[in-house]
């Protein structure tokens, strides 16, 4: 019949015990491999979570030391301010907040995902400020501030996200400029003018002589222009003793100091003073002229008014 089926047994596969000895040396071997790769895994993952925990744990002890003391700038100067953790603890892949509290948006730098979040930053600060990248794996979370302005001074906060702390450091920015002096003449005493502009905060000025010792002088005359910087003015009479002058404007909060030295000839003073001693000598002949033209000019016009 056409349409019947054959029917063809399968063939057999027969193996000598050489063959079935090496097929099953490859199957144990290969177990053994497989094994091995397995127990080298959960051997990575046991020193991974080891790992994980004694980070936890040095987490939980880390804290944030910044520097107790202000830092000092002047304005135009690049500063650091410096924060690290202790232990010395990896911050690489931790979220890094710096901020000015009291500033509209306070956000000075915002570290994340290894990148600065530039839509958060106050735009006073845009370009001016990075954090060393390289060192955040060492705890160093410090932030660095480019061209610092006199608006820039101010307490700063840094803060850990992660471990939940903080830190404050603040800022002082100061502005300085050299003082001139000027001497000035009366005819009767020698005065040197001292000024100074471009000082912030307010600063001091004294006069001092050739030995550092305090002159007297006038009170200083201070003005504050728009840019919020501080133009100082104030003068002292030379006597002959002290010819050798310095004009010194400083500020303490940021220890800083500029001033200008003057030599004034004692021939100089001595002229001027010797112009007073002459006039003063003179004053009496002076004043009887004086007198003697009044009684002279006097009779002429009476006499002018009876001729006429």
């Amino acid at each position: 019949m056409g349409g019947a089926l054959v029917y063809e047994p399968k063939q057999k596969v027969f193996y000598t015990s050489k063959t079935y000895c090496f097929a099953l040396d490859v199957t144990i071997k290969k177990k053994e491999a497989e094994f091995q790769k397995l127990r080298a895994e959960n051997q990575r993952k046991e020193a991974g979570l080891q790992k994980m925990m004694e980070q936890l744990e040095k987490n939980e002890q880390a804290e944030l030391i910044c520097s107790h003391q202000p830092i000092v700038a002047l304005a135009g100067d690049d500063v650091i301010l410096s924060c690290l953790l202790e232990p010395a603890i990896s911050a690489s892949f931790w979220t890094v907040e710096w901020t000015k509290p009291g500033l509209d948006p306070e956000y000075i730098h915002v570290h994340q995902d290894g990148r600065l979040v530039h839509q958060s930053q106050n735009p006073s600060y845009y370009f001016r400020t990075r954090l060393f990248v390289d060192e955040l794996i060492n705890g160093n979370v410090s932030m660095k501030i480019f061209t610092v302005k006199i608006s820039d001074a101010g307490k700063y906060k840094c803060f850990l996200p992660s471990i939940q702390t903080q830190g404050f450091i603040q800022l002082i920015v100061g502005a300085v400029s050299t003082p001139v002096i000027k001497v000035i003449s009366d005819n009767s005493r020698v005065v040197l003018q001292c000024e100074s502009k471009g000082w912030y905060p307010e600063p001091e000025v004294f006069w001092l002589d050739g030995e550092g010792n305090l002159l007297s002088a006038e009170p200083t005359e201070t003005v504050r222009g728009p840019d919020d910087l501080y133009t100082v003015s104030s003068r002292v009479t030379v006597k002959r003793q002290s010819n050798n002058v310095t004009c010194r404007v400083q500020h303490n909060s940021s220890n800083q100091t500029r001033e200008t030295h003057i030599h004034v000839p004692g021939d100089f003073i001595m002229v001027h003073n010797e112009a007073l001693v002459h006039w003063i000598a003179h004053f009496p002949l002076v004043i009887f002229v004086g007198v003697v033209l009044c009684r002279q000019t006097r009779a002429v016009f009476r006499q002018y008014k009876k001729k006429r």
